[in-house]
């Protein structure tokens, strides 16, 4: 759903006028607007599957990172942070023992090990790793809605311009 996915930028810009870069994992946050998104705008999805789909598109991002001969740190965030609690989501390729100590450390078990499900960068919802990411996202949720007030009725342009361009359309048809 386009609305959910433009609420939840709002509510991520909101969050972040007031709290430093610093502070929270970017990637966490999303993930947290996106599930509170979805539920103020009448399309809930299950925190697991969010969780699962946006864990695939980080690990897929850091490995066209690493292909690229880019650290996966360069394509805007995509290592843990130590800001809160030595980082919740490694690197793709390591295990959940290795997450306090930095991220990408540690055994390395080729994407297949751990926390991990061997298709397409899934994790596994019994992990420790998933289970403590899942924790983090419910805990931001709510610091995401006291930050932006419980102000969670968005009004969004797009309804208008979609119609002023359907009538433009309109009109060409009829010159």
């Amino acid at each position: 759903p386009r609305v959910a996915v433009a609420t939840s930028l709002v509510f991520f810009h909101r969050f972040y006028a007031k709290h430093s870069f610093a502070e929270h994992d970017r990637f966490e946050v999303a993930v947290a607007c996106l599930l509170l998104a979805a539920k103020t705008e009448e399309s809930p999805k299950k925190l697991t599957n969010v969780i699962q789909e946006c864990h695939r598109l980080k690990s897929r991002a850091a490995a066209q990172a690493r292909a690229a001969g880019r650290s996966p740190g360069s394509t805007g965030g995509l290592t843990p942070s130590p800001a809160h609690g030595g980082g919740l989501t490694p690197t793709p390729g390591s295990t959940p023992s290795s997450v306090g100590g930095g991220g990408g450390g540690g055994r390395s078990s080729g994407g297949g090990g751990g926390g991990r499900d061997d298709r397409e960068g899934l994790l596994d919802t019994k992990s420790e790793e998933f289970i403590r990411l899942k924790e983090r996202i419910l805990l931001l949720e709510r610091v995401i809605l006291h930050t932006i007030g419980f102000e969670l009725d968005i009004h969004h342009p797009y309804k208008f311009l979609v119609e002023q361009i359907k009538k433009l359309n309109h009109n060409r048809v009829l010159e």
